[in-house]
């Protein structure tokens, strides 16, 4: 049995049966902050009137290290942000992009919408560490926003 570290132990339970974790899963995860050139190529995929342009503290970022490709790392990158009525946004996408220089050879695959993880080819374990990791990620942003609007001027 593995240990789930106190940061993903809340996520495992809101993506997973009661069932454990297969000993293969590492749930030890940590939002990071998405470089620019990463949420420039980001707002080109969501860009939509009502929403405007993401900014960093809307955005997190978690690692998930390679997929099938041992020398490609892949990053759950998500982003809550309220539109002009205030309805919450949600997007998550499955990224090699943080770990690249340029977003040109980037892969962007979206996972919260239709057929969400289905699009991946990975095995079973790394699919859903993935998704805890993305589950991780949305509490992230979440708290960035929160944070945000604690302490903006109002």
């Amino acid at each position: 049995m593995i240990e789930i570290t106190w940061r993903a132990r809340e996520a495992a339970f809101d993506c997973l049966p009661a069932a454990p974790l297969p000993q293969a899963i590492n749930t030890d995860f940590e939002c990071s902050a998405v470089p620019e050139s990463v949420l420039a190529e980001l707002n080109t995929f969501i860009s939509q009137p009502q929403i405007g342009r993401l900014t960093s503290d809307e955005v997190a970022a978690v690692m998930l290290g390679p997929g099938n490709n041992p020398t490609e790392n892949w990053w759950v990158v998500v982003a809550n942000t309220p539109d002009i009525d205030y309805h919450l946004n949600y997007f998550a996408y499955l990224t090699d992009a943080p770990g690249i220089e340029s977003g040109d050879d980037s892969r962007w695959i979206r996972i919260n919408a239709g057929a969400g993880w289905d699009n991946v080819r990975w095995p079973k374990e790394k699919i859903v560490r993935g998704q805890l990791a993305q589950d991780y990620a949305a509490r992230c942003a979440a708290e960035q926003q929160r944070y945000r609007e604690l302490t903006s001027p109002s």
